[in-house]
């Protein structure tokens, strides 16, 4: 039986589910879910911010073409479990402050149920 760790209320704001988590104990808003990307991605400025280091050069590809970023890991909080050492991606121009893929919750097997009415993301323990 799966166990819940976490209620996440968010927000849809153009097509985009939304949501406020802690990264490095720094809250980090406009966090965009998106199920179809591969990777946790942040932007330079919201990278800055947390004080990401830059672990080597990455190409990435997506919708919009390819681009230079660099590999980089943080804390993530989601609910109140902490996960550490995760992988996440610095892309310096990129629109959003960052981005919750899906391999974040293979990588932890976690399952996720999104619901758009009441704008909230359940987390759970497989």
């Amino acid at each position: 039986m799966a166990q819940q760790i976490a209620t996440i209320h968010g927000r849809i704001a153009h097509d985009l589910f939304q949501v406020t988590l802690k990264v490095n104990k720094v809250k980090v808003h406009h966090i965009v879910v998106d199920t179809g990307a591969a990777a946790l991605i942040f932007n330079g400025e919201v990278a800055r911010r947390l004080r990401l280091p830059n672990l080597g050069a990455v190409r990435v590809v997506g919708v919009g073409g390819t681009t230079a970023g660099f590999r980089s890991k943080c804390q993530l909080q989601v609910g109140t479990k902490i996960f550490r050492d995760v992988p996440c991606v610095v892309i310096k121009g990129f629109s959003k402050p960052g981005m919750l893929g899906l391999k974040f919750f293979i990588d932890n097997h976690l399952s996720i149920y999104l619901d758009p009415i009441k704008q909230t993301l359940y987390v759970f323990r497989s």
